[in-house]
């Protein structure tokens, strides 16, 4: 018997979705690969959370180029069935001329300045994909009130912006990921 496969692209910022990120592995796919497998179709995950291999790469500017080239071509690979996880932080904004330079490879035509990897998935995942009715986005909404300051703050960029045990240059970033988050979302 020949099975199909579909990969599916897991998509949120790192730092904050470690959660989430297991219980979609250990739960949600085992429940999605048992209902396909009837349709003989085997889906894929795909998290770059596990990683992209640097280990040999000594300069930064080869390892960031690398990360976004791998990530932009799963995206690709993926489309149009993407699990978008948004929650409060904006992530990781790598350099833009090897966020230009990805974009260009993978023919993307947004300007990457000041996106977070995550936007870059978003926008080459979900804009330019044909169908992007596959894809799914979920959208957290944590209470911090019943945080300490220093874990609200690693979960929300606003939070972080106003959060006094953090340098002002980490506040600022935050403020900064904090109204691109706001427009993202919008």
């Amino acid at each position: 018997m020949t099975f199909d496969s579909q990969p599916l692209f897991v998509s949120g910022t790192f730092r904050d979705f470690h959660g989430e990120r297991d219980r979609v592995a250990s739960h949600v796919f085992p429940a999605l690969e048992e209902m396909l497998a009837r349709l003989r179709i085997h889906v894929e995950r795909v998290d770059l959370r596990i990683g992209v291999e640097t280990v040999d790469l000594t300069d930064n500017h080869a390892k960031h180029e690398l990360v976004l080239k791998v990530c932009l071509q799963d995206v690709r690979r993926c489309r149009p069935f993407l699990l978008v996880l948004v929650g409060d932080r904006y992530g990781w904004v790598p350099p833009v001329e090897r966020a230009r330079s990805a974009c260009l490879e993978a023919g993307l035509a947004a300007d990457p300045s000041e996106m977070s990897l995550t936007a870059l998935e978003i926008e080459f995942g979900l804009f330019a994909s044909i169908d992007p009715q596959r894809s799914l986005i979920y959208f957290r909404h944590l209470d911090y009130s019943a945080m300490t300051s220093v874990d609200a703050a690693r979960f929300s960029d606003r939070v972080a912006a106003h959060a006094p045990h953090l340098p002002a240059a980490e506040r600022a970033a935050a403020l900064r990921g904090a109204e691109r988050l706001d427009a993202l979302k919008r």
